[in-house]
């Protein structure tokens, strides 16, 4: 093979040697440089995606920050429209005895060491009506621990959803004790109420 090299004139040679760079060069940018090529692409790709985000949550921040100048009070006829919607309203000299029922329902289903926190009231906002104007409502962040079995846990969940009380349930945790069958049932809750004059 090296004589044959050899044997070829300087301009065959030239041609073999440039056709030799364009096939390693080739290689080279499909292992290395090609993949860091397709991520910068994606990286631009992603950058423009996150900066759209950006100016849509800029508008939603502008929106809250319009909300919060605006403390309406929420009167019979945006407890009448939330009751049209499926919501029952909570008042604020009730929150106590809900969250005692909230302890007896656990206790009614067969729930035991039910323990309650409560976080720090929050100020929330409620749009409501054709002109979809904002009317403020209090919420209360707590947080349920309880041990059961799987059917105390999901009647638990399923009765507190059936409860139609303006409650968002968040966070769900299930821890199992090895392979007994009891469970531990951490969840977070935002209970909201309206403040009563």
């Amino acid at each position: 093979m090296r004589q044959k090299y050899f044997e070829l004139t300087g301009q065959q040679r030239a041609m073999l040697l440039a056709a030799l760079l364009f096939m390693t060069a080739s290689v080279i940018y499909g292992l290395a440089l090609s993949p860091a090529v397709k991520a910068v692409q994606k990286a631009g790709s992603d950058k423009k995606v996150a900066i759209e985000a950006g100016k849509s949550m800029d508008v939603q921040i502008a929106k809250l920050r319009t909300l919060g100048m605006k403390n309406n009070e929420i009167g019979v006829a945006q407890t009448e429209t939330l009751r049209a919607n499926g919501n029952e309203v909570l008042y604020s000299s009730n929150v106590s005895s809900f969250m005692d029922g909230l302890r007896e329902l656990n206790e009614r289903l067969g729930g035991k060491n039910f323990r309650l926190e409560e976080g720090a009231i929050q100020s929330a906002y409620v749009t409501l009506g054709e002109r979809n104007d904002v009317y403020k409502l209090m919420r209360l962040p707590a947080k349920i621990s309880f041990e059961g079995d799987y059917s105390v846990m999901s009647n638990f969940l399923f009765q507190l959803y059936a409860l139609k009380r303006m409650i968002k349930i968040g966070d769900v945790d299930i821890q199992t004790k090895g392979y007994t069958g009891d469970i531990r049932v951490t969840l977070d809750l935002g209970i909201y109420y309206v403040e009563e004059s």
